[in-house]
């Protein structure tokens, strides 16, 4: 449906009245872009978006990542935690076990649980807010910058660690 350029002019002293009339120019150009884009063609990208073609993003089960795991920052030596699979309902997430704090040390925060996300996982605060996400870049491998720049990996911990 085209804009009624009177329309639009009529509604000028209101908007200068309320907003200022440097805003007026911003609303009109702004109508007028959004009522030039075609919406044509949408349905057709829309029906091709199929589970098959819209990326292998899918969240793991919490028992895939349950038990030993190691961290490495580039600024410390490897740090040993454990992923559990009992709740933490307070931080939304699910408990760990870092016996040596070495997370919450590398990350400059206490560690209150952790969860999976589609993407990899994420160690959060009592607040519920992430305080680091790893992000999946192999099966059984994660990486992170921590917040002082340090590039952490996260890995499955080997035989003897578990």
């Amino acid at each position: 449906m085209p804009l009624n350029p009177s329309a639009i002019s009529s509604s000028k002293n209101r908007h200068c009245q309320i907003l200022g009339c440097g805003y007026h120019v911003f609303i009109t150009s702004t109508a007028l872009a959004i009522a030039a884009v075609p919406i044509t063609g949408y349905a057709e990208i829309m029906r091709d978006e199929t589970p098959q073609n819209s990326g292998n993003l899918r969240l793991a089960e919490v028992s895939e990542h349950i038990g030993a795991w190691e961290i490495h920052a580039s600024n410390a030596s490897p740090c040993y935690i454990h992923l559990k699979d009992a709740p933490v309902e307070s931080a939304n997430a699910y408990a760990l076990e870092d016996r040596s704090n070495c997370l919450a040390a590398a990350i400059g925060a206490p560690v209150a649980g952790w969860r999976p996300v589609p993407d990899g996982i994420d160690f959060v605060g009592a607040n519920r807010l992430t305080l680091i996400h790893f992000d999946l870049s192999a099966p059984h491998r994660f990486v992170a910058r921590a917040p002082g720049g340090a590039i952490m990996t996260l890995a499955r911990a080997p035989a003897e660690r578990r």
